[in-house]
């Protein structure tokens, strides 16, 4: 409008200043187009990996250079090449391949995939066939390290299942048997078996006859034993096991068998886990970690025959990832602001948790995607400020931290960062 001045209007035919002005609106219209659909991509920036958040930019940078590391340990294998005092061990090397899961999907590089669907494979090849006290086919798996944990299993079974979820449709003979295992070993842990693993190599004798590890009916009613401990049965109670396996593994093999189901894959229902059970064990064992919490929020270790060592932040950590897949695929509700303010009120100035080098410190990485969690359901400063805090050491005490050059750490850490920087990248894809 600003083209139309009032001592020019009578030199101008009228029909030059129209034009004009039509020009001038075409540009105006032009620019509102131009905000206007940048705003949805702008919104979609902050669910993707450039979402806003505090040093985005030298996080990718990290994960990046954390996902090349990996690479060079030949984690396909199950047995990493950098000295590791365990290099086999299952848990260890399954964060490491879920980490290039996640480190695929935010950079796109297929390397990353097929490296850890690589380690997924030889997991599949690692599986022990065993008959259970209902006479189905089960599957247990040596740890690494001459035991056999349920607990640690379900740190690697849980990468398995996001295998399933990253790997091709072809050969679809691939996913059948990323199915098959995921199900045998979870009617080992569910049904037990007819007799001890490897001849009693762990430890003699089984569950009772038609039961498994998972506590059904006493106080500890959805708690989870763990296999063999100490060359004995286990079947009390343990916080660990219960965490990765039963709230954390069986959400997210409901989540396969679910999408089995869905794609009718399977080659007959009678084939697949009852989806109602996997859900009630689920909930059930986030819902015992929940109630066996100490008054000051913090989750016991509790374990049989119990240890002085402390394990405060393992257990925070690992009941962390259950806690996330038990809200995503079932939109169970836990209240767990005693257990946030607990952790943030422990942090040290740094920002870490326990002392750096120890094993609490370590594992205790997952502690910050419990906040990141609790956050999405509340508005909470001073979480806020914990959970930057924390990113803020990882960065700045990366070598110290020993992040890069320790497989067992480096696992957790980027685990964290990967989810921090896009929600929920290292678990499986909720139900369309």
């Amino acid at each position: 409008l600003s083209l139309i001045h009032t001592h020019t209007l009578s030199l101008v035919p009228v029909f030059s200043v129209l034009l004009r002005l039509i020009a001038a609106m075409r540009m105006w219209f032009v620019a509102v187009a131009v905000v206007v659909a940048a705003a949805p991509a702008a919104a979609r920036s902050t669910q993707g990996h450039d979402r806003a958040v505090p040093r985005a930019a030298e996080i990718r940078e990290k994960l990046h250079t954390l996902a090349d590391w990996t690479m060079t340990l030949d984690v396909g294998s199950n047995h990493i090449n950098n000295g590791s005092t365990i290099p086999n061990s299952i848990f260890i090397n399954g964060n490491l391949a879920r980490t290039l899961l996640a480190a695929h999907t935010l950079f796109n590089n297929e390397s990353y995939l097929h490296e850890a669907l690589r380690w997924c494979d030889t997991l599949v090849s690692l599986q022990n066939p065993i008959n259970t006290s209902k006479g189905n086919q089960g599957a247990w798996f040596d740890t690494g390290y001459n035991e056999l944990y349920i607990a640690d299993t379900g740190t690697a079974v849980t990468a398995l299942s996001l295998c399933y979820f990253a790997a091709p449709e072809q050969p679809a003979s691939r996913k059948a048997s990323y199915v098959a295992t995921l199900s045998a070993f979870a009617r080992f842990v569910i049904e037990g078996c007819l007799d001890a693993p490897a001849g009693g190599k762990y430890g003699q004798g089984c569950p009772p006859k038609g039961q498994g590890w998972v506590r059904t009916s006493d106080p500890n009613k959805g708690a989870l034993g763990d296999g063999y401990y100490k060359k004995e049965l286990n079947l009390p109670a343990y916080t660990i096991a219960t965490a990765t396996t039963g709230s954390c593994f069986f959400p997210h093999l409901y989540r396969v068998l679910q999408e089995e189901e869905q794609r009718h894959r399977a080659s007959g229902s009678a084939a697949l886990l009852p989806l109602d059970e996997l859900k009630q064990i689920s909930v059930a064992a986030a819902a015992w970690l929940v109630r066996v919490r100490a008054a000051n929020g913090s989750i016991p270790y509790i374990i049989t025959p119990p240890t002085t060592v402390e394990h405060t932040y393992q257990s925070i950590s690992y009941s962390a990832e259950s806690f996330v897949a038990v809200d995503r695929y079932f939109a169970h509700d836990l209240d767990l602001s005693a257990t946030v303010n607990f952790v943030v009120s422990a942090q040290n100035p740094d920002g870490s948790w326990a002392a750096v080098g120890s094993g609490e410190s370590e594992r205790s990485p997952r502690a910050a995607t419990l906040i990141q969690w609790y956050l999405t359901h509340n508005n909470d400063p001073a979480a806020q400020q914990a959970l930057e805090k924390y990113v803020g050491f990882v960065l700045d005490s990366w070598s110290a931290y020993k992040v890069g050059q320790d497989a067992l750490v480096s696992g957790f850490v980027g685990l964290t960062l990967a989810d921090y920087l896009q929600p929920w990248v290292t678990f499986a894809p909720t139900q369309n």
